[in-house]
């Protein structure tokens, strides 16, 4: 992380609008990776969501299984499905994802 002055060489404040920027650019990122997760809604299907809700449950994938009346592998396919459509490698990132984007 840069350090910033706090004052210029002029005595103008620097580092509040040093800040501000940052804080903009950092909204305006989370902005459009929210926008860009919500449109995933649809390309999930019924069971893609039932199963993501478990997940954020905390549920493993045993107790989707039975909870879901499915195998195992099955369970495990919609997981890849899952990661694969959201571009994440594990559970937490799914979840907070589906969270954010109001999936479930």
């Amino acid at each position: 992380m840069r350090s910033y002055p706090v004052f210029d060489k002029k005595n103008n404040l620097a580092a509040v609008t040093s800040i501000i920027v940052d804080i903009t650019d950092t909204k305006d990122r989370q902005n459009k990776e929210l926008t860009q997760h919500s449109e995933i809604k649809f390309a999930f299907s019924k069971r893609e969501i039932q199963v993501l809700t478990l997940i954020s449950k905390g549920y493993t994938n045993p107790d989707i299984s039975q909870d879901l009346g499915i195998s195992i592998n099955t369970v495990k396919s919609h997981i890849v499905n899952i990661f694969n459509k959201l571009g994440v490698n594990d559970r937490t990132q799914a979840s907070i994802i589906a969270l954010k984007s109001n999936l479930i």
